[in-house]
Order: C-alpha cells, then sequence, then structure tokens
C-alpha cells in the first residue's frame, strides 16, 4: 500500500501485507515505512528523499483558467485558510527549507501526483502483474481532496482545480497498469472514507443553495465550556463507579444520573 499519510497506507495494508508506504510529512519529508514491515529501506525507495519528492514540482500552484467556472464561489472566500494564500497562486517551495517547502506542497494536488508516481516505480520495481497465475495487489490511498478541502473547502476553487488535475493523474497511472498487465488482467476499485463538509461561512452565507444556522466555533472555548459544565453537573473528582467501569458519563443508566442519557448525550 502506498499514502502520503501514515494511517491512510497502514491501516489500508492490515496485519500481513508485503509492505506499507507513506511520505514522512513531519520530520524528514521522504516516503518511508516502520520495521514491522522491512529491515530497512530498499535502495529505490530510499531515492525518495525530500529533494526528490519535490523534483518537477512547481514554485507556485497556479489555479488553470477557468478553475472557476466549475466553482459556485469566488476564489477568495470568508472562512478559507490564509497560511498558503487563499487565492493563486499558492507558494510550494521555500528556498532553502525542505521541510516548509514539504508541508506546502502537503496542501496541493501535487501531494497525490507524487503519491502515484512512486505507485508507478512500486509496481515496477517489486514486478507486480509479472507472474502468472498470482494475483498481485496494490492498494492506493490518496489524500489531497481531504487535506485542500480542510483549508479551502469543497466548494473552492482550489478543490475544483485539485480533482481537475487528479483525474488527469490517475488516468494516466490507470493508462500505465494496462498497458503493464494489459485490460483483461486488470481490476480496479475506486472507493472513499469520506468528504469534506462545506465552510460554515458558506453555509450561513445568504449565497448558500441551503443557507442554514451555524458558524464556526472554536475547539478551545468548547472544551473548557463542556468541561464547566461536566464539573457543575457531576462534580470534579471522578466517582468511583467512573474509575470501574471506565464508560464515562455517556453510558450512565438513567437512574444514576436522573437524565435520560440521550439529554446527557446532547
Amino acid at each position: 500500500t502506498v499514502s502520503a499519510k501514515d494511517r491512510g497506507a497502514i491501516i489500508l495494508a492490515g496485519h500481513e501485507a508485503d509492505a506499507a508506504y507513506w511520505l514522512d510529512r513531519k520530520s524528514t519529508g521522504r516516503f518511508t515505512t516502520s520495521l514491522f514491515y522491512r529491515d530497512a529501506l530498499l535502495e529505490w525507495v530510499r531515492a525518495w528523499d525530500a529533494a526528490h519528492v519535490l523534483s518537477g514540482v512547481p514554485s507556485q500552484w497556479k489555479h488553470e483558467e477557468g478553475a472557476g467556472d466549475v466553482s459556485p464561489r469566488a476564489d477568495d472566500h470568508r472562512g478559507e485558510d490564509d497560511y498558503f494564500s487563499r487565492t493563486t497562486p499558492h507558494p510550494i517551495k521555500a528556498k532553502g527549507d525542505s521541510m516548509a517547502s514539504i508541508e506546502a506542497f502537503s496542501y496541493t494536488p501535487y501531494l497525490d501526483q507524487r503519491t502515484l508516481d512512486f505507485a508507478r516505480q512500486l509496481v515496477e520495481e517489486e514486478g507486480l502483474g509479472e507472474e502468472a497465475g498470482r494475483t498481485d495487489l496494490l492498494a492506493v490511498s490518496l489524500s489531497g481532496t481531504d487535506i485542500i478541502g480542510h483549508l479551502y473547502g469543497p466548494l473552492s476553487h482550489e478543490s475544483a482545480d485539485a480533482l481537475r488535475i487528479l483525474d488527469a493523474d490517475l488516468g494516466r497511472f490507470l493508462d500505465f497498469l494496462e498497458k503493464r498487465v494489459g485490460r483483461e488482467h486488470l481490476l480496479v476499485v475506486l472507493s472513499s472514507d469520506h468528504g469534506v463538509q462545506a465552510l460554515p461561512e458558506w453555509l450561513e452565507g445568504s449565497s448558500a443553495p441551503c443557507s442554514i444556522p451555524s458558524g464556526r466555533l472554536s475547539p478551545k472555548r468548547l472544551e473548557v465550556s463542556l468541561k464547566s459544565h461536566l464539573d457543575e453537573r457531576f462534580g470534579t473528582s471522578p466517582p468511583d463507579w467512573f474509575i470501574r467501569n471506565h464508560l464515562g458519563f455517556l453510558f450512565l443508566p438513567e437512574e444514576r444520573t436522573g437524565v435520560h442519557p440521550k439529554e446527557v448525550e446532547t
């Protein structure tokens, strides 16, 4: 399995995979694996360091002209994250800082592009599909649309352009596989684990197709408020029954709380 996220590769691989590879976006910027699968990185994997991952990636992500034609809103919208610019072009390469470049690169469609490039070389190096009578399984988890959606929302120009680029990249990867093993020997399964929620600022605005009461809330403020409420309701020290069963307040029987469990959960 291959993914830009460790969990995307490891969970997808299961317990008995030959290998799971992911991009270490936090410390090294290279594709790597775990001692669970390999005692050491193979030579061809070792070559996928941060410099190699970024090779061929442009210094900026510029949306293709007309990206706004498939997006229902302006390129710059309230609620979008401005860390890597809310509008095109988005900076990618930071001179002299490979990890800063890897971080910026992770919020662009080139993350999936390079993931598929790695998967292509894996197919060649591991000889997948070459042995008659044997089925090889390659699972690739693509993370770019999720990460981009978190920053800009699914209705953004960024998401529209990322899907356009991913569509072309995925098409080239499938063409490569078909040419390698023949269409009659290839089974392709596409799935998705989740979507991306629209920006609260978009949903609450008058321009939204279905305007609903919503907004953005600080998780820290929510945590403080919730803790204060629970302390007031149950006390600051955990009672004996909580320590014994470790289930927490959501699972209290009605007679112990005086409140219906559903009301406590709400």
